[in-house]
């Protein structure tokens, strides 16, 4: 049995998964900061999608010249504690225009 992402606290203390199988893959590409392997696949799609929406709005040039700081500003995200593709998606495309 996996947990899902919203898995709270308190369903972890009640033993609610105490056949949760650990050697199992996770279902998100992200992993704990602090494990062994560390796999940030999860900008994979987020900057993807930026991409794409950037060409469609002639602006691929200033997307590659400003990749670099909407990598920082991704990671920063994350170490706050965002997993969602989307919303990095969304929050990414708004740093980009409101650099422009």
């Amino acid at each position: 049995m996996q947990p899902e992402a919203a898995t709270s606290a308190r369903q972890w203390k009640s033993g609610a998964f105490e056949n949760y199988d650990r050697t199992a893959e996770p279902v998100s590409s992200f992993r704990v900061k602090g494990c062994m392997r560390t796999n940030l696949n999860i900008f994979d799609k987020p900057i993807d999608r930026i991409r794409k929406a950037c060409e469609l709005m002639g602006l691929g040039a200033d997307f590659e010249r400003r990749l670099p700081e909407l990598e920082t500003h991704l990671e920063a995200l994350v170490a706050e504690g965002e997993t969602s593709e989307e919303r990095l998606a969304v929050s990414g495309l708004a740093f980009l225009k409101q650099g422009s």
